[in-house]
């Protein structure tokens, strides 16, 4: 589906079982965001689920606020902490962490292993880390409707168009 996460409207409540949306609603801001995350809950079906990450913050209290009034199951599991965020820096080059010569040594990989225990030691602690990961279930409303859209203009093979 080609289209703006703010401009879901064609789109029917309830009808998609899973909705994930990773590294996308940073990209939003202001009223889009909040639309955006308002039709992510609202396209959602009643015993769907939707995951979402959002920055620590602001924005996550305003996406919280929205998913709160839509779900009854909120699990955040926080990541991106501190010793990821150094591991990263130390070790990525052109935006490729196995680049750097010496991360594929069994020293490293030793380390990365351990730093990768030290995120899932810290998923559930917040001031450590820069991201939220929220994962929702047992929607509030009962709204469910087939997730039909083959009343939107193709575009190309399997691409239809919301943005019209």
């Amino acid at each position: 589906i080609l289209g703006d996460l703010a401009k879901l409207e064609k789109l029917p409540d309830g009808g998609a079982d899973v909705i994930v949306s990773t590294n996308t609603l940073y990209i939003l801001k202001g009223r889009d965001r909040t639309a955006a995350i308002a039709h992510l809950c609202r396209l959602t079906a009643p015993q769907g689920v939707l995951i979402c990450d959002s920055a620590i913050g602001k924005e996550l209290n305003e996406t919280l606020s929205i998913i709160a009034k839509n779900f009854r199951n909120i699990k955040i599991i926080y990541t991106d902490n501190i010793f990821s965020r150094a591991y990263e820096k130390i070790f990525e080059r052109n935006g490729d962490l196995g680049a750097h010569p010496v991360a594929g040594t069994k020293p490293f990989l030793l380390l990365s292993w351990l730093i990768s225990r030290l995120e899932y030691l810290t998923r559930f602690f917040k001031p450590l880390n820069r991201y939220a990961l929220v994962v929702c279930s047992k929607k509030l409303s009962d709204k469910k409707q087939p997730f039909n859209i083959y009343h939107l203009p193709l575009v190309d093979r399997n691409i239809y168009n919301l943005a019209d």
